[in-house]
């Protein structure tokens, strides 16, 4: 399902203005799942499917997970020469209680570090 999900995901992203650069880009090692031109920001997606709402839908990303992701989207943006005015990273949760149901989303932008309260590049 989490195919799936992505799909929606990325879907759901181009209807609120974004513009999907990469899918499942694998530049820096660890896989991003979406990246995306939000205005002048560049924005690494970490897509989450589940088959029911979370209590708490930050919890489904860890922070050793938030720097591996930081870590690959500056490997992309310097093998892609890419110069965004800011970057950031989001979270789309897409809940899908069946294969074919049609499901819920929800989008968790500019996620930050619990440790320090804020992603620095």
């Amino acid at each position: 399902m989490g195919f799936i999900g992505e799909y929606r995901a990325l879907k759901f992203l181009r209807g609120k203005g974004l513009k999907i650069i990469a899918w499942r880009d694998k530049t820096g090692g660890a896989e991003i799942d979406i990246i995306a031109l939000h205005r002048r920001t560049l924005v690494a997606v970490e897509v989450k499917t589940l088959k029911r709402t979370p209590n708490e839908i930050r919890s489904r990303l860890k922070d050793p997970q938030l720097h591996r992701i930081k870590s690959s989207l500056k490997k992309f943006i310097d093998s892609h020469n890419y110069f965004p005015e800011t970057i950031r990273i989001d979270m789309v949760v897409v809940v899908l209680p069946t294969l074919f149901s049609r499901g819920e989303i929800s989008w968790l932008q500019n996620l930050t570090l619990r440790e320090s309260n804020q992603t620095t590049w």
